[in-house]
């Protein structure tokens, strides 16, 4: 079989081989290259290409030679113009790819890079904005934390004079300890230099349980019962631009038991002073303020948690006031007060009395007395049947007896007696079985002392009256 050349681009075949740049295909006139032979079996007919028509054979060779026309035929055959296709290179389609990948890297680095840098300096600004703060808050509380002093030591019964330094918008606080040998109840009081000096005071035993504490102001006072050993005041006061002191004062709680006065004085500054009663057993008590000594207020008994149990005011002629109140076996707080602030140390007594009612039977007869720190004098008188009663009561002032149930409504009231006259109550009626109390006392507005006595007397039923009249002679 013999060797075909062919176009390698359109696979037409070829009369001879290429013999230089200057050869072109005569079916699609693509420029043949000289290169070697490769051995192929015959090619068949020229195959057209997709999308172009197909190509025409060539005629038969003639003796004369490629293109020479056979005897007869009319002319030399028509080359048609070869098609034009596209080019492909490959090396450039895998430059392109190299390319855009390339440009992708590239693209994700900047776009990473950028993301990265945002993210960078949005925690840069975000640290920057937290230093802030963080200083603002630090000046904010540097401002604000309370100024410490050092400890000073309380003695009791001796003044302690702080001296507050200038703080602005500063607290300024200080502990003030305090040791004592045994429990005892005391009255610590704290005195601003200024009415701008505004404190807070509060103690505490070893423990740091809180014992007693009072409002915020420039005048303070508290009560508290130390304990035995080591205990703590703590003075607590708001800032202020100047310089300022605040006088500090602990002494032991003056204490009343019973018949026993006791004499509390009312320091310059401050508007009450107090005392502790031990009343000893529960029982009916009479609380006095014997205030001859200087203008003062009110007389006030606070129970436990500071409960006030009663108060009273002091008359303007007897100087004192009284209080009747229950009470029980333990500590209670009695308090002088004024309604402004003392200009100088004014003393007062306190007198507790217990006024329990006392037995007294029909037929029988007491004497008691009448003091200045007492109000009234209670007796108890039982009845056991249905009686009519006569109560009697002469005393050097002037006096009245009440006859009242257990309950304490009253049944009989006498009229009021002038002194070393007989005050004299005598219901008409039958005074039923049961518990009653008769109850002496002396003019309201007036001090009334002495010994008085008081009968109670049952009254025989009047007889009754003769019917009928005189007989006459006849």
């Amino acid at each position: 079989m013999p060797v075909v050349a062919k176009c390698p681009n359109c696979n037409g075949p070829l009369d001879k081989a290429p013999t230089g740049p200057e050869s072109k295909c005569p079916f699609c006139g693509a420029t043949l290259l000289a290169t070697r032979y490769m051995p192929s079996p015959a090619a068949p007919g020229p195959v057209s290409a997709p999308g172009y028509p197909p190509p025409v054979a060539p005629p038969p060779a003639s003796s004369g030679g490629w293109g020479t026309p056979v005897v007869g035929a009319p002319g030399p055959y028509p080359v048609p113009p070869p098609p034009v296709l596209p080019t492909i290179t490959v090396t450039a389609r895998r430059a392109s790819s190299v390319t855009y990948i390339i440009s992708s890297v590239v693209t994700l680095l900047v776009i990473g890079g950028t993301i990265f840098g945002v993210f960078m300096m949005q925690r840069q600004v975000q640290e920057q904005v937290e230093q802030t703060t963080q200083a603002a808050q630090q000046a904010i509380e540097d401002s604000t934390k309370p100024l410490t002093l050092p400890e000073l030591p309380l003695e009791p019964g001796k003044d302690l004079v702080l001296t507050l330094p200038g703080a602005g918008g500063r607290r300024v606080s200080a502990w003030l300890p305090l040791t004592l040998e045994e429990e005892t109840p005391f009255e610590i009081t704290a005195l601003g230099s200024e009415a701008y000096v505004s404190c807070r005071l509060k103690a505490f035993d070893a423990q740091e349980k809180a014992l007693a504490r009072s409002e915020e102001g420039d005048k303070l006072q508290i009560y508290p019962v130390l304990p035995a050993g080591r205990s703590k005041v703590f003075l607590d006061c708001s800032g202020h631009p100047s310089e300022r002191s605040v006088r500090v004062l602990a002494r032991p709680l003056p204490l009343v038991t019973v018949d026993e006065p006791t004499r509390i004085v009312l320091e310059p500054g401050f508007e009450s002073a107090g005392a502790g009663l031990i009343p000893g057993q529960a029982g009916l008590y009479a609380v006095a303020a014997d205030c001859e000594d200087g203008p003062l207020n009110q007389l006030q008994v606070l129970g436990a948690q500071d409960v006030l149990l009663g108060r009273e005011s002091v008359g303007s002629t007897t100087k004192r006031a009284i209080l009747e109140l229950e009470l029980e076996d333990q500590g209670y707080l009695a308090q002088i007060v004024r309604s402004s602030s003392a200009d100088q140390k004014i003393p007062a007594t306190i007198v507790l009395t217990r006024i329990d009612p006392e037995p007294i039977a029909v037929g029988g007869e007491v004497k008691g007395t009448m003091t200045r720190h007492v109000l009234r004098r209670y007796y108890e008188l039982k009845v056991e049947a249905a009686t009519k009663l006569a109560v009697t009561l002469a005393a050097p002032f002037e006096h009245i007896v009440e006859l009242r149930r257990a309950d304490g409504v009253a049944v009989a009231t006498s009229d009021a007696a002038r002194a070393n006259r007989e005050a004299r109550l005598a219901p008409a009626a039958a005074i039923e079985p049961g518990t009653y109390r008769l109850v002496v006392r002396g003019e309201e507005y007036a001090v009334s002392e002495g010994e008085f006595t008081l009968r109670v007397e049952a009254v025989p039923d009047a007889p009754a009256p003769r019917r009928g009249g005189r007989r006459g002679g006849g």
